[in-house]
């Protein structure tokens, strides 16, 4: 069991599932009552596509009671996939280019991201002190490096 600083409890039990029994649960509110309900892709696929979720279950509640669970499969978004996950997929490709770049400059370097002209640099720091709280770097590091 971890306690993190802002006090998340970590339970490590339980034992190893296949992914294809991994379900993403979502409650959404509705104003008219017990209306047959499609899931809106539009909505949640941003959160399944970064989860890697597979199937998604939309419970669906009136005042508080649940009336309807529609479940659906990733692979059901359709163009939402199409349209979306184009975006996602660039979002991805500079996340990917951003990881690079913080592992080539190594625990030593200091990237800050930029907007400049409406384009988004990566830049290095020459102040070489770090702008994370001590805890959040002990997620990545040992406490040697950390402090050295």
């Amino acid at each position: 069991m971890a306690l993190l600083s802002h006090g998340l409890t970590i339970l490590g039990h339980g034992n190893p599932v296949q992914e294809s029994s991994i379900v993403e649960l979502k409650t959404i509110k509705e104003e008219i009552p017990f209306r047959a309900k499609r899931i809106q892709w539009g909505k949640h696929y941003p959160q399944v596509y970064f989860s890697q979720t597979q199937h998604l279950f939309v419970a669906t509640h009136h005042q508080g009671l649940f009336h309807t669970v529609t479940k659906g499969r990733i692979c059901d978004a359709g163009n939402v996939a199409l349209t979306v996950g184009t975006k996602l997929g660039k979002l991805h490709d500079a996340l990917k280019t951003i990881q690079e770049m913080v592992i080539e400059t190594g625990l030593e370097g200091r990237l800050s991201l930029v907007s400049r002209n409406g384009e988004l640099e990566a830049v290095e720091r020459k102040d070489r002190s770090s702008c994370l709280p001590e805890d959040l770097l002990l997620r990545f590091f040992s406490r040697e490096d950390v402090v050295n």
